[in-house]
């Protein structure tokens, strides 16, 4: 019996010449092998978010619409991250994927629902007529938008209304008022329509501040809360006189 080349052939030389290893050839792993090749650039790990261009806006709508029921259902202060998850059907990890905190995701209910308040003041602002009467029709119309809207009674109550007008959502929405009415109050002061002096901000602030107590009492059925013709008396005699010169 002869050996050949490293191999038992019993009696035959193996006629193949002997394999050359290639140090350059393409290494390939096996399944579930853990070996690691310097060469490859492991694949990095899917983003576990929806496609930001497809499904975020989709996603925060939906996220929102579950905060509104739940506020609804249970009330402002009383709504639980895990509330809103279980009606959006998704996981809590989703929610904070979205709303870093509770307040932001309030902040976000408030925002959108005050999208037609903002709509309807602008619209008033834009009509015809001087600044104080246009002024007027936007206040007395943004009040009254907002007590129309669905959420406005689960908002406006005595137990939710620190939680409402103290954090990121009455900063929020105060910015997107001033945004709003800040050009027009600087294009009537140009025009000698309101009191140079006016600090616009302030202004702006001391509105709000007006309007929250309105709407507060109105949410509270006060007897004595101004609706209608009385509310746009009181607003014409009592707040346009600090924007006249």
């Amino acid at each position: 019996m002869q050996v050949a080349g490293g191999d038992h052939s019993f009696g035959r030389e193996d006629p193949r010449p002997a394999e050359t290893v290639r140090t350059d050839a393409p290494r390939f792993h096996r399944a579930g092998c853990a070996c690691k090749d310097p060469d490859v650039t492991p694949a990095r790990p899917a983003d576990p978010r929806p496609n930001p261009s497809d499904d975020d806006t989709d996603v925060r709508n939906r996220l929102i619409d579950a905060a509104e029921t739940s506020y609804l259902r249970r009330g402002v202060t009383r709504t639980t991250v895990e509330d809103v998850a279980k009606v959006a059907g998704v996981h809590r990890t989703t929610v904070y994927r979205y709303f870093q905190t509770k307040n932001d995701l309030l902040a976000s209910v408030i925002l959108r629902g005050s999208r037609e308040m903002l709509i309807q003041a602008r619209r008033e602002l834009e009509g015809e007529g001087r600044f104080g009467d246009r002024l007027l029709a936007a206040l007395d119309g943004a009040i009254e938008s907002v007590t129309q809207s669905r959420w406005f009674e689960s908002m406006f109550t005595a137990d939710n209304l620190g939680m409402t007008v103290a954090g990121t959502a009455a900063e929020e929405v105060l910015n997107s008022v001033a945004d709003l009415l800040t050009p027009f109050i600087e294009d009537a002061r140009q025009r000698g329509e309101v009191r140079a002096d006016l600090d616009s901000r302030q202004a702006v602030e001391w509105l709000n501040r007006i309007a929250r107590m309105m709407l507060l009492e109105l949410a509270a059925d006060a007897p004595d809360a101004l609706r209608g013709a009385e509310r746009r008396d009181v607003l014409r005699r009592f707040v346009l006189p600090a924007f006249l010169p």
